[in-house]
């Protein structure tokens, strides 16, 4: 099962009379097996805007990852483009699954040099 996370969320200030308009989400995704192999992925993807109006319309205070993960995968369930009928999701999700195996969540960390190192979390 891929697990899917909001990483952070770009909003445009205001759009057609509507406030903190979630635009671009930034995500990551990633699975484990039971023989602690990982296979993850991370991107951004835009969302269209551009038919919000004010009864579709869901406050930034009432987003939920839930709520934001339900639009980015509509978003993403599109034609890939590649002719072979797959969506940008499967493709995101394929490429994970395929590269489980090449290493153990347990030889891994993320972070920058200017902040504190993140753990990678048991899944």
């Amino acid at each position: 099962m891929i697990d899917w996370k909001i990483l952070n969320i770009e909003m445009q200030a205001s759009h057609n009379g509507l406030s903190n308009v979630v635009k671009n989400v930034f995500w990551y995704a990633s699975a484990t097996d039971e023989l602690g192999s990982f296979g993850r992925s991370y991107g951004n993807t835009l969302l269209n805007i551009d038919s919000l109006g004010e009864s579709t319309f869901t406050r930034w205070e009432d987003l939920t990852e839930e709520i934001v993960i339900g639009w980015l995968h509509a978003a993403m369930d599109v034609d890939s483009g590649r002719g072979d009928g797959a969506t940008q999701k499967q493709l995101v999700e394929n490429d994970i699954i395929a590269t489980m195996g090449m290493g153990n969540t347990a030889e891994h960390t993320a972070g920058v040099p200017w902040a504190p190192v993140v753990e990678a979390a048991p899944e």
